[in-house]
């Protein structure tokens, strides 16, 4: 007889992977809208020219970063328009 771990996947973290897929889509979706109001808004944009465009697949560096950056614009935009 011999002995054999089996690891599984649970569904929370199958789960996860999917919602972070899903929002990781919702945002390469939503980035260039982004980008060009900032251009128009003159807000600073912190990727270069070259990472304008998000690759289909993100790492957790990245996300982190295109989220912090959204949600930046988000709260600059209001406080703007909100004047």
């Amino acid at each position: 007889m011999t002995n054999s771990t089996t690891t599984l996947k649970t569904p929370g973290a199958i789960k996860l992977r999917t919602v972070q897929k899903e929002e990781w889509d919702e945002l390469r979706s939503v980035f260039p809208i982004y980008i060009a109001l900032a251009k128009q808004l003159e807000f600073e944009i912190p990727f270069g020219q070259d990472r304008r465009t998000l690759p289909v697949k993100s790492d957790p560096d990245l996300f982190a970063s295109v989220t912090a950056w959204l949600n930046s614009c988000w709260s600059t935009s209001c406080a703007i328009c909100c004047r």
